[in-house]
């Protein structure tokens, strides 16, 4: 695909999801409601430690199920990069603590297909 500057675009991939931003209301959702926080907690900037792992759980699950980082940013009125530093530390929780890299997964699973490896 070539732009009006001349230079190619790199074409949308097809697995992605986008602006599915009624995905990620659900993504967001079902987070809180697994851990019994009412979502408008997570827009706030409390950095407790259970609401931050909240939040960043939800950014995970959002960015595993398709959403891209900035989607996942504006639905949770964070910048995209703050989304990709919470998917590094939610996977070097779940790597410690095995009782959250379960509830990752039963979360995700509801939303996306996990493949065992």
């Amino acid at each position: 695909m070539i732009c009006l500057t001349g230079r190619a675009q790199a074409k949308p991939r097809p697995n992605r999801n986008y602006h599915n931003v009624e995905l990620g209301k659900k993504i967001i959702k079902r987070v809180c409601d697994y851990y019994k926080l009412p979502p408008a907690e997570l827009f706030t900037d409390n950095r407790t430690d259970s609401v931050a792992w909240i939040r960043a759980l939800s950014m995970d699950v959002c960015s595993m199920a398709g959403l891209t980082q900035e989607t996942t940013g504006k639905l949770l009125r964070r910048n995209h990069s703050t989304v990709c530093f919470a998917r590094q530390k939610v996977q070097d929780l779940c790597e410690q603590h095995s009782d959250l890299a379960e509830d990752r997964l039963k979360i995700a699973g509801e939303f996306i297909e996990l493949n065992d490896e």
